[in-house]
């Protein structure tokens, strides 16, 4: 029986959701009797039921925090045999006893835009390294690591893990920089592991929702918009007038949209301990709705796959948008977004944050109705292709874990 670790899983993220449940879910049917240790970065384990009544073990104690430092140090010297707090040994001995220790999918948690948070990444995977596990990044984002500082400790992670698949090759190209002899693969976002949604499963959860089934039913072209106004992003938290340079452009493009005929259907991606349900809902007007924040990630495929177009500033609603062959504008304001449109030849349809205006916006938008049916069409065929990419990088799980 097989033992895996999934290390740094972002949760309360739609996408980091559909994502992961990809992940854990491809683990499971590949290895059945396998045991799955999952440690979340949030507190809470809101919307994990289902996959804890199918075996799956979530480490309750994050180990380690800064407050664990004196303790982590400890429990690297000794390789994990001393251990002090219940957070500190539940973690050594779920890391001692694994297999393969994956670093999940998500955002540039390795790098310099994080880096308030990337020291206990940085300790968690450098405990494993201590230990002789096995590393694999899988599909994440990561760098730049033109701060120096923590170079040393980077370096030192990325030599010793077994496999670096990045989702984009921006990423790549930032490794790459740094440490040229460092061997590295580029595949996609994990999300595109999970290649079916259940359609009839998620007809009959949007049947039971009057507001939102009324809200299909009235309008027959629906425009999905995701709007973020990125005070939580390290690059961009003390830069208000941007803030209020994104307000003042959605609520002209939503007038715009409504103006043409469409209905606008807002979709959260944050929910549980993080959550941006009040902050869209604040853009609705007439011809608006905002999908509650109950709903999981196949649940937002589903509807995403119903829209005529989306226009998302958040990562992960185009994805879903790209997997369900759904046109899309996308508004870039981290290497991820850039790195995948880039990588699927759709550079044409992204938008970088510091050019985004709303006459940009409105023309871009003209510019997809033209071009609608084609772009679907394309779309439809990238799809299947980053399918079989996802499942390729899966594969390499595969041979690292049974070498």
């Amino acid at each position: 029986m097989k033992t895996f670790l999934l290390i740094h899983m972002h949760w309360n993220n739609r996408g980091d959701e559909a994502a992961n449940r990809a992940l854990i879910e491809q683990i499971k049917t590949s290895y059945p009797d396998a045991k799955v240790y999952v440690q979340l970065l949030v507190h809470s384990r809101y919307g994990t039921e289902d996959l804890e009544n199918q075996g799956i073990c979530f480490i309750d104690s994050l180990f380690p925090r800064r407050r664990y430092f004196f303790e982590y140090l400890l429990v690297y010297i000794t390789k994990g045999r001393c251990a002090i707090t219940k957070a500190g040994k539940e973690f050594s001995e779920i890391l001692k006893k694994s297999d393969i220790v994956i670093h999940c999918p998500g955002g540039p948690a390795l790098g310099d835009i994080y880096m308030n948070a990337e020291i206990t990444y940085l300790e968690r995977l450098l405990l494993a390294c201590k230990l002789d596990k096995k590393i694999f990044l899988y599909a994440p984002s990561a760098g730049p690591f033109r701060n120096t500082k923590r170079n040393k400790y980077r370096a030192k992670i990325f030599k010793s893990a077994a496999k670096i698949i990045f989702r984009e090759a921006i990423s790549g190209k930032y490794l790459q920089e740094f440490l040229p002899d460092v061997k590295y693969s580029v595949s996609v976002d994990t999300a595109f592991l999970n290649h079916n949604i259940d359609i009839h499963e998620n007809e009959k959860l949007l049947d039971s929702d009057i507001e939102l089934s009324s809200f299909f039913e009235c309008h027959s072209r629906i425009i999905g918009i995701t709007i973020t106004d990125l005070m939580w992003n390290p690059l961009y938290q003390n830069n208000f007038s941007l803030k209020e340079h994104i307000e003042e452009i959605f609520r002209k493009f939503i007038v715009f949209i409504l103006s043409k005929g469409y209905a606008v259907l807002f979709i959260p991606q944050l929910f549980g301990e993080q959550n941006d349900y009040h902050y869209m809902k604040s853009f609705e007007q007439d011809g608006c709705y905002t999908v509650k924040d109950i709903y999981n990630c196949n649940f937002q495929q589903y509807l995403i796959s119903r829209l005529y177009a989306v226009v998302g500033m958040r990562y992960h609603s185009n994805i879903f948008s790209c997997k369900m062959g759904v046109p899309y504008i996308s508004i870039s304001y981290e290497q991820k977004m850039e790195g995948f449109m880039k990588s699927a030849g759709l550079e044409r349809w992204c938008i970088r944050i510091n050019e985004l205006n709303a006459k940009v916006l409105s023309e871009k938008f003209e510019q997809l109705e033209k071009e609608h049916d084609d772009y679907k069409e394309r779309l439809e065929g990238l799809s299947i292709q980053m399918n079989r990419q996802a499942q390729a990088t899966f594969s390499e799980l595969v041979k690292v874990l049974e070498t």
